[in-house]
């Protein structure tokens, strides 16, 4: 079916009878006018999340239950109680049911303190999604995805996205990103080339593409033209997320009339009824496990003096809690550079017959490697590197017999990346066996060649 450029409230009105609905008395009144394209076979999703732990959310959720919808509901952890903000008992409710709810709505993350978290150093963004997650997790919410404070992800190639890997997160939803051609909730039009809506599964986990956040300009026919759009002019399964925040009438500059959402739930029930679009928590479109937390303490996750900073007190050329390990035929060679970020570490194998050389975090009792061995257990490690040759990345237990590889990186896995720093990144499949007390992790070479290494991390899995 082809569409011309006409008004599309007059069609959304006709459809679903809400001529009693602002915008929809008048059947010639002009709408948001676009090109429609062919109609999808697959239905658009369409998922409904709220950030900042607001306690006027929590008759909103009441109002999605009164739909048949869930939400997704975006927390800081240590807002819970506060001047403001929805009490734990209020969110445990919400997603476990209760004296006021059913119950079945996301508990997702939202930082520590809300800060943009560009605007931090790696470990600070690290603790701020880290330790959320982990006290949500402590309180009984299945937290498996993510929200951006302010919409800020920082862009291609910011660690603030792989922190969501880092702190086990499933997905993570940024704020924009979507086609604006149209100019929706008085904004200018912006991204218009861009999607009408995300893919599924979205082209970035990491960075969940939305409308922009729905404030006081957004008006009725916006938010149906949002779906509307989306739904018409997307080729293969289409996702949706709106991005709530407030839900009051005027009381701050990102709020939502719980008149106005009624409207729109009413309006999106019709769609849902019709088979043109289901509704979803974001984790119910893209499933996946509930990882184990991961309490970030700094300098790397587990590791200490991760970023190789502070220099080793017998061996100044060596960084403090390192150690230099190998064994076989080879000439070598260590020095201690500017690295990636403040000093690296640089090895050098001039010459190689057998074995290998390798930076190994200290296989001690505990005063550098970390205590954190527990059987079953799976660790992510990770470091930065450049390298004319593919370097081995390994992660190490301790039981009563020494020291021992748990997994390392397949021969050839890291590639080499001589001009810019490369990141290398190792998640064990092997359970840590019964009777392991600490681990390690190390980065080297098994062949000539170079490889300079900074900032590494290991995180439980």
């Amino acid at each position: 079916m082809e569409w011309s450029v006409h008004g599309w409230v007059r069609y959304g009105c006709a459809l679903v009878g809400l001529a009693a609905v602002p915008g929809c008395a008048d059947a010639e009144a002009p709408g948001i006018q676009e090109t429609r394209g062919e109609l999808t076979e697959a239905p658009l999703t369409v998922s409904l999340t709220f950030d900042d732990t607001l306690a006027n959310q929590f008759p909103a959720a009441a109002m999605l239950e009164a739909h048949e919808m869930r939400g997704t509901f975006f927390v800081n952890s240590p807002r819970l109680g506060g001047a403001g903000s929805m009490s734990l008992a209020q969110v445990k409710e919400m997603q476990d049911g209760g004296a006021t709810l059913n119950g079945g709505h996301e508990i997702g993350g939202h930082s520590l303190g809300h800060q943009h978290l560009p605007e931090l150093s790696y470990d600070g963004k690290r603790m701020e999604v880290c330790n959320d997650r982990a006290d949500l997790l402590a309180n009984g919410f299945a937290a498996q995805t993510f929200g951006y404070p302010f919409g800020d992800d920082g862009g291609t190639g910011s660690d603030a996205r792989t922190a969501i890997d880092d702190c086990n997160y499933n997905l993570a939803r940024d704020i924009g990103g979507l086609n604006n051609a149209a100019g929706y909730c008085g904004r200018p039009p912006s991204n218009t080339s861009g999607s009408h809506a995300e893919s599924i599964p979205p082209r970035d986990r990491h960075v969940v593409r939305t409308p922009a956040s729905i404030g006081p300009g957004c008006a009725l026919d916006d938010l149906m033209a949002y779906v509307d759009n989306a739904r018409l002019n997307t080729s293969g399964p289409g996702w949706i997320v709106f991005p709530f925040h407030n839900v009051c009438d005027g009381c701050s500059s990102n709020a939502i009339s719980p008149a106005l959402l009624a409207q729109f739930l009413g309006w999106l029930r019709g769609e849902v009824e019709s088979g043109r679009v289901v509704v979803k928590p974001m984790r119910d479109v893209i499933p996946g496990l509930v990882e184990p937390a991961v309490i970030w303490n700094g300098e790397g996750g587990l590791l200490k003096n991760a970023a190789l900073e502070r220099s080793g007190s017998v061996d100044p050329s060596l960084a403090h809690c390192w150690q230099r390990t190998g064994d076989g035929l080879n000439r070598y060679r260590w020095e201690r550079i500017t690295g990636r970020r403040g000093f690296g570490l640089r090895l050098t194998i001039s010459a190689y017959e057998t074995g290998g050389r390798h930076l190994t975090s200290t296989q001690d009792s505990g005063a550098c490697a970390p205590v954190n061995a527990v059987e079953g257990q799976r660790f992510t490690a990770s470091a930065y590197y450049r390298s004319n040759a593919s370097p081995v990345l390994a992660v190490h237990y301790k039981d009563a017999s020494g020291w021992h590889v748990l997994e390392e990186s397949a021969a050839g896995r890291l590639p080499p990346s001589p001009e810019s720093w490369a990141s290398a990144r190792l998640t064990t499949s092997a359970p840590v066996p019964e009777g392991a007390t600490h681990v390690s992790v190390s980065l080297g070479l098994r062949a000539a060649g170079w490889v300079e290494m900074d900032d590494f991390r290991l995180t439980p899995r």
